[in-house]
């Protein structure tokens, strides 16, 4: 055994690097290497077993152990007194230390010496070494001639004797070299150098006759008597003898070829091909190279080559392997043309606990009665009925595996079947070891010869079958990969009862000893056969992302072509209509008769006048009128005090409607909640650089991280003393084991950090444990395999020791009376994972935790609204009262009325929550955090409307000389409301009916929020046109009677107070930006400019992603950030998805069974598009569908359960289930084999008994279609076991990186259940728990295309109505559309998604963008107005201006209405620098008047609030309120102030047109 040890590691040496392991350069599995402890320990407890040491030869044993110490002590510096080497964790041999073989150390080739002999000093050599031709050459032709002869023994070493002379006959008689017994040129002693032949032996004993040649060849240069023809001897000189240093022997071309021959196809156990090739010797010159460096030479150095002349050519002492029948074709390929086909063996029985088959060598026996197994062997097989039986019995176990393809199956016992019993075994088949027992020869160990080709077919056909409790490949789990790694796999497998040896060829003829193997595309389903998988057609299965994209466009496109032909439609049509039947008639001038009723509501004047009354009432009655407003305020806001906050995500963003939400309570009452999910996400600290996380270290941290939480423990409000453990709450899969499941790479050590630290590699141990991660030592705690995918993170692909992340994952109860005490324990969680692990980092999150979070922010951004409610005072005051002279300071610095403004915006927001939540709608926190910013906003607005308005009306009559008395107040109040009050009720309106139709969205957050808004801002107008109107008034009195501001009681003296005429925002506007943006040029340009805007936002409207992205919900400064990013990017699992059947279904009737199995494909068979094959089918296209390629059924485990023996069995009382474990003769099969029908299915009235059975039975090594993993997945009715009502089956989604993943995986998801309802007549629906959450993706599109529609219709009439003019509602309509698609764009840009928070805001952006444009709008219409009263007051100066000869309106009163752009004797200061058209002159007067209004007091005031947003705690208010909100207010902006009047001045031309050219006046249309 020392000798073929020391042989193996001699091949190392010579042929590959000394790092290489030899029995790898050989080819040879990890399993079969030899381990030096192993051996030198056998042989210390085997002393006294003479079958164990025959090897010797009869030698003393004494004295090999002497051999063996001085071996141990010299070789390996290692005393043998131990017991044993230690040779590695892999068991490796150690390395050769001086390159030595261990069969003659050092010279000492007598092992009868019983001390070790010192080396020959240097003065017993009289001198080096020299080549010297030894032989005579004129002698050698005559007689044979020795060149050695003798042996020299010289302080303990002994050297062979240089002499010419004769042979002579051995004596005593040689032992080796038997073929020279009559003449030799050596003797007995001489003999013994060739004692480390036994290393060949080893290697090349399977094959006796090459065993024999290579004896031959040796004993031939030491001992032929023809020795001096073909030796040349290097000799030495020692103690004055000539002695040979080294021989060479020269071989014939043909005896090295012949040589070659008997040993080319001889291989060593389990390697993939033959010794020599393997050593890439190929050649009979290569042969005599490769054992000239052999050990056989040491230490004497014999060196072989090949010559044509002067060479050893006894080639007829040569055997040829064929001639022994001992070696088979696997040793020997001319064996098997020589010997027929016949058996090798026969029979068996049962020696030594071990059922080993008979010897045998003979034909084939015909059976006595039909084989079990292997009936194509019926006529004539090499085994006997007995056998078959076992062979049956035995494949059960890989039936339970592989049955699931039947091709595989079939395969691979076609394969068993051929080496059991196929009628020509000897063609592949050979003994290489027999036991003797009773008198009877036993195989002990084959080899087994199997081609390539057909080793690739089995594995092509079993590689893809998967186990259903994994979804893993069942080879991958073994750790087996390719076909030569699955033959040696089946062939090593641990309960063999004797080893075989596979010896892989190249030989072709080896492909015809079996039937020709099944392809898996026959039978197999897809899901384990990828070869059966159709091709998929382009488009079969879009991405849900392409589908929703394409129908937004085609939505969109729809909706504008048919609002586009009804625009058309109305224009054109009333046009005709009034140029048709109106032209004729004159417009009315100022003898006309009064206008009619309907005329003056058309015109405005009714509404007007209202609002004029209204406002002299606030102003004559300020304080009945305020103090009324006040009352009702607080008895609205009383219902504040049932306010109800609602912070659970399901209830804020799923309607109580929603089928998904239905889809979920289903599941929760069938099968319980989903778990609670506690995870920790482990990584290593930047500093780490690219330190692996897999080592010693972090291992054991993360172990103890773990006991930590184990040990925490907590305590609930209501129960303050009874004390909560992991133990209470966590999911605990099996009955019989307490242990909870944990998701960790610890399950590799059971948990254990202690087994760590005694690990020797933790690297090369997880690797192990990755390969075969069914073996004892590499499952948890739970014996549960560990899924790799789920305990690491951060790798690609399968690299999982390049992770970067550990992932250890806690499962927990999740049912309603168990919440409040996973609370209390995950509180405690959370506060021991914020502490950390020193040198690690720590991402980690629990079920609990996002709603903390959201929690926290409810007060987080309280500064930001104080702060934004701040500026917005300071800035109402800076702009609202009048700081020039300083004298006058303290009397116009009207800080009481922006105060007061703020005061009713807050009052505002109270009212609303006050009355909606007094109807039973609950508040939340969006409600607290936006509405606030959004009234204010709008609020701020009006209130500098109103002040801004009543300021340039009082600077009239102060240039005009009237004293201000309360009177002039009143009228002035009245005067104001009847100019600015119907563009604020317009812009309220437009709000309040856009937030309705937003409140019709389907998500509770998102209704609560439009209807809480839409009160607040309708309340605002109402208490601004009412209270605030009143302090207004009350504020303009005390500065016509020159009271302090605060103090009204204090009068000062009145200084000159002159104001200016107008601002300087207005003159910027009135005298140069409008005429210069209404120059033909600019206005091309403009036009162009805000066209090409439009088209970009309309091709990037379509691309913006949908999704809430839960990073932007927490806190900036959460821990559930950190922890997002990681799942996003470090996570290789998706969530689970469960396909659930609703009600009652006959899971006896095998056609229902069909609709549901993978198990096979095929007539009577599982269906091809059966739940099962299709989900696996969808998940072959991850990239489209989402979905992994794995789908856990428990109908395929219960019918293997029913049909795979020893599984599914029962105690004679018909009511006892007996374990696959328990092995007892009272057990017996469920069904009888007889009651299967053809298709492997049972009874229908047997199918439900069974079941509870299955729920029962475990995972183990003979059964492993256990019915554990499956106990949630069935629902019974209430009382009966067999009644099953509901059942779900589990597949998985690929990993989700961001939300996008998330929508399209859900919609597939649905695509598919909704598909297979309607093949399979079933009601199948997807569920996983972030479903719930993502519904609103189904139907976001449409809902935001009709709410923006309708908004933007309604705003339409109402601007028809209040505006009295379609022209100008439809180009308010138009801005409102083109800001819209714009924002969209920007939304894209800005990573802003589309969800419910942005699509409320989408809507809201209709209110906010037509307040912009109503103003400028109903300013051009009181200009045009009082345009069309001069003109029936004045037609012929009309005229004469028309034809350029003066200006019209010389006389107007400005009084009542400001028109000084059109008034010569007007303000050179306001006169326009650029001459315009009259139309335009009206258009830039009204730009001037209420663009100031717009740019001053809406945009700014609304820029102002939205920029405080920016530094928001919140991230929703930095994503979705600022980033939105800007860009509305900026596009909006742009638009009203740049697009809208130069769309205005050509509808303006249009308006004049008609009414002066040809003579039409229908105030509803122009």
């Amino acid at each position: 055994l020392l000798a073929a040890m020391e042989f193996l590691v001699w091949v190392q040496a010579s042929t590959a690097s000394q790092s290489e392991d030899v029995l790898q350069h050989l080819r040879v599995d990890t399993a079969v290497r030899l381990n030096f402890g192993d051996l030198t320990q056998k042989l210390k407890h085997k002393q006294d077993e003479d079958q164990d040491l025959a090897f010797l030869k009869g030698k003393d044993y004494l004295k090999y152990r002497r051999f063996e110490e001085k071996f141990l002590e010299e070789k390996y510096s290692v005393a043998s007194t131990l017991p044993e080497q230690d040779s590695g964790r892999d068991g490796q041999v150690p390395a050769v230390i001086d390159g030595h073989h261990p069969g003659a150390p050092d010279g000492s080739g007598e092992m009868s010496s019983s001390e070790p002999q010192a080396e020959a000093s240097s003065d017993s050599v009289g001198s080096t070494s020299t080549t010297t031709k030894s032989r005579d050459a004129s002698s050698a032709g005559d007689s044979p001639q020795c060149v050695t002869s003798g042996i020299l023994t010289e302080k303990g070493k002994q050297y062979l004797v240089v002499a010419s002379g004769p042979p002579k006959k051995p004596s005593p008689a040689l032992s080796l070299c038997t073929g020279f017994s009559e003449s030799a040129c050596c003797t007995h002693e001489s003999e013994q150098w060739l004692a480390t032949l036994q290393g060949y032996e080893v290697l090349f004993g399977a094959c006796p006759a090459c065993m024999d040649n290579l004896r031959h060849t040796l004993c031939a240069a030491v001992c032929a008597p023809t020795q001096a023809a073909f030796v040349t001897a290097t000799t030495a000189t020692v103690a004055n003898t000539t002695v040979a240093a080294s021989l060479h022997a020269a071989l014939a071309p043909a005896y090295a070829t012949a040589l070659l021959d008997s040993c080319a196809d001889v291989s060593v156990a389990a390697a993939h091909t033959s010794i020599l090739r393997g050593l890439n010797v190929t050649t009979g010159p290569g042969l005599a190279a490769w054992l000239s460096s052999s050990p056989a030479g040491r230490p004497l150095d014999l060196a072989l080559s090949v010559s044509a002349t002067g060479s050893f050519a006894d080639t007829g002492a040569l055997a040829a392997c064929s001639a022994l029948t001992r070696a088979a074709c696997a040793n020997c390929a001319a064996a098997c043309a020589a010997e027929g086909p016949h058996c090798i063996m026969y029979g068996a029985d049962s020696v030594h606990f071990k059922r080993l088959s008979k010897v045998y060598s003979g034909p084939a026996i015909k059976p006595s009665e039909p084989l079990s197994i292997c009936q194509q062997y019926s006529e004539g097989a090499c085994c006997s009925v007995a056998q078959a039986q076992y062979l049956h019995d035995q494949m059960m176990v890989a039936r339970s595996l592989f049955g699931v393809c039947p091709s595989c199956i079939d395969n691979m016992i076609a394969w068993w079947c051929a080496y059991t019993c196929a009628p020509n075994q000897s063609e592949f088949l050979g003994v290489k070891d027999t036991l003797e027992f009773n008198g009877t020869r036993y195989v002990n160990h084959t080899s087994f010869a199997v081609s390539l080709a057909l080793g690739q077919a089995i594995w092509d056909s079993c590689k893809d079958v998967q186990m259903a409790s994994t979804g893993m490949p069942v080879f991958a789990k073994m750790g087996v990969f390719n076909a030569t790694q699955m033959l040696r796999f089946e062939a090593e497998y641990p309960g063999a009862p004797y080893p075989i040896d596979i010896a892989i060829t190249d030989t072709a003829s080896l492909n015809l000893t079996f039937a020709p193997m099944e392809s898996c595309a026959e039978k197999c389903s897809c899901h384990h056969c990828a070869a059966a998988c159709p091709v998929h057609e382009e488009g079969q299965w879009d991405d849900p992302s392409e589908i929703s994209t394409r129908t937004l466009f085609e939505v969109v496109l729809v909706e504008s072509g048919i609002l586009l032909v009804l625009v058309l439609v109305l224009v054109f049509g009333l046009g005709f209509f009034c140029i048709a039947g109106v032209g004729a008639e004159p417009p009315l001038d100022k003898h006309d008769k009064p206008k009619s009723a309907v005329r003056k509501v058309f015109s405005g004047d009714v509404f007007n006048d209202a609002l004029r009354r209204l406002g002299k009432t606030c102003a004559r009655h300020p304080l009945p009128v305020l103090a009324i407003s006040l009352l009702l305020t607080a008895a609205l806001v009383l219902g504040i005090l049932r306010l109800q906050v609602v912070t659970d995500p399901i209830k804020l963003w799923v309607p109580a409607s929603s089928s998904v939400l239905a889809d979920k309570h289903y599941f929760d009452d069938h099968f319980g909640a989903f778990y609670r999910i506690e995870q920790v996400i482990f990584k290593l600290p930047a500093s780490a650089g690219n330190a692996s996380i897999i080592n010693r270290d972090t291992l054991v941290d993360v172990i103890k991280f773990q006991e930590a939480v184990h040990a925490i423990t907590a305590y609930t409000d209501a129960d303050p003393s009874v004390p909560i453990t992991i133990s209470d709450i966590c999911f605990k899969p099996l009955q019989h084991n307490e242990s909870c499941i944990v998701q960790s790479v610890s399950g590799y050590w059971q948990g254990d950090w202690r087994a760590v630290n005694t690990t020797a590699n933790v690297t090369a141990y997880v690797e192990n444990c990755l390969q075969a991660p069914l073996s004892d030592g590499c499952r948890d705690q739970l014996g549960i395999p560990v899924d790799p995918n789920v305990v690491f993170g951060g790798f690609d692909g399968d690299a999982y020791l390049n992770s970067t992340a550990l992932v250890v994952t806690w499962l927990m109860q999740n049912e309603v009376a168990n919440v409040p005490r996973a609370e209390a324990w995950e509180k405690e969680f959370l506060v021991l994972c914020k502490k950390g692990v020193p040198g690690l980092v720590l991402d980690f999150s629990s079920e609990r935790s996002v709603q903390d979070e959201l929690s926290r922010e409810t007060t987080a951004d309280i500064p930001t609204i104080v702060i934004s409610y701040s500026l917005m005072f300071a800035y109402l005051c800076l702009s609202l009262g009048s700081y020039f002279p300083l004298g006058t300071v303290f009397v116009r610095s009207r800080l009481m009325v922006a105060f007061a403004g703020i005061v009713i915006v807050i009052l505002s927001v109270l009212i609303s929550m006050g009355v909606v939540n007094a109807f039973g709608m609950q508040a939340t926190l969006i409600i607290s955090e936006v509405i606030p910013f959004l009234v204010l906003a709008i609020g701020s607005d009006n209130v500098f409307l109103l002040v801004s308005t009543y300021d340039m009306l009082e600077n009239k009559v102060r240039r005009a000389g009237i004293a201000l008395d309360a009177r002039t107040v009143r009228k002035l109040m009245g005067e104001t409301f009847s100019r600015v009050a119907p563009s604020i009720i317009t812009a309220t309106l437009s709000q309040v009916l856009g937030f309705a139709i937003g409140s019709a969205a389907r998500m509770p957050a998102v209704q609560a929020f439009c209807v809480y808004a839409a009160v607040a801002i309708l309340c605002n107008t109402v208490l601004e046109l009412t209270a605030f109107s009143c302090i207004l008034a009350l504020d303009c009195l005390r500065q016509a009677e020159s009271r302090l501001d605060l103090c009204p009681c204090v009068v000062v003296e009145s200084a000159d107070s002159k104001r200016p005429k107008f601002g300087f925002i207005r003159t910027l506007l009135k005298k140069y930006v409008g005429p210069y943006l209404l120059h033909p040029f600019s206005k091309l340009i403009v036009m162009l400019s805000f066209i090409a805007m439009f088209s970009c936002g309309l091709f990037y409207c379509f691309r913006v992603p949908q999704g809430l992205d839960q990073k932007v919900t927490m806190p900036s400064n959460s821990y559930l950030i950190d922890y997002f990013d990681d799942v996003a990017n470090v996570l290789h699992v998706g969530p689970p998805v469960y396909y659930v059947i609703r009600g009652s279904t006959n899971y006896s009737d095998p056609a229902v069974q069909n609709k549901l199995c993978t198990i096979s494909s095929g007539p009577g068979r599982c269906l091809a598009n059966s739940l099962g094959n299709e989900a696996l089918e969808a998940g072959l296209v991850p990239w489209k569908t989402h979905l992994e390629p794995t789908f856990s059924s428990w109908v395929d485990d219960y019918l293997m359960f029913l049909t795979t023996p020893g599984c599914c069995r029962m105690r004679t009382d018909n009511t006892t289930f007996c374990p696959a474990t328990f092995q007892s003769e009272k057990c017996y099969p469920c069904i009888p084999e007889n009651l299967f029908d053809a298709n492997r299915r049972p009874p229908s009235d047997l199918f439900m008994k069974f079941i509870p059975f299955f729920m029962e039975a475990e995972c183990s090594a003979s059964c492993t279609a256990c019915g554990t993993p499956y106990v949630d997945d069935l629902s019974f009715a209430r009382g009966d076991p067999t009644d099953i009502v509901a059942t779900k089956y589990r597949g998985y989604h690929t990993p989700m990186r961001n939300q996008t993943d998330f929508i399209n995986g859900m919609k597939f998801a649905y695509n598919l259940t909704d598909y297979l309802s309607d093949s399979l007549g079933l009601d199948i629906y997807p569920y996983s728990s972030y479903y719930v959450f993502f519904e609103q993706y189904f139907y976001i599109e449409g809902t935001l295309v009709l709410a923006l529609s309708l908004a933007t219709a309604i705003v339409f009439c109402i601007n028809v109505v209040m505006l009295r003019s379609v022209l100008m509602a439809l180009a308010s309509c138009l801005v409102v559309c083109m800001v819209e698609v714009e924002v969209l764009a920007v939304m894209y840009w800005w990573d802003v998604s589309l969800n419910a928070l942005s699509t409320v805001n989408l809507i809201m952006g209709v209110g906010l963008i037509i307040e912009f444009c109503v103003h400028i709008c109903h300013g051009l219409q009181s200009e045009f107005i009082e345009w069309k009263r001069q003109w029936h007051a004045l037609k012929e100066p009309l005229l004469r201006a028309e034809n350029g000869n003066q200006d019209f309106n010389k006389d107007g009163d400005d009084d009542d209405h400001d028109n000084d752009s059109s008034n010569s004797s007007g303000d050179e200061g306001e006169r326009p620098l650029v001459a315009l058209s009259p139309s335009d002159r009206m258009v830039c007067a009204a730009y001037g008047a209420r663009g100031s209004c717009v740019l001053s007091g809406i945009f700014l005031t609304k820029l102002i609030g939205v920029c405080v947003l920016a530094f928001a705690h919140s991230q929703v208010f930095r994503v979705y309120y600022f980033r939105m909100y800007l860009a509305i207010i900026v596009l909006a902006g742009l638009h009203s102030m740049l697009f809208l009047p130069v769309l205005l001045s050509y509808i303006a031309q249009v308006k004049f047109w008609l009414l002066t050219v040809v003579k039409v006046d229908v105030p509803l249309l122009l």
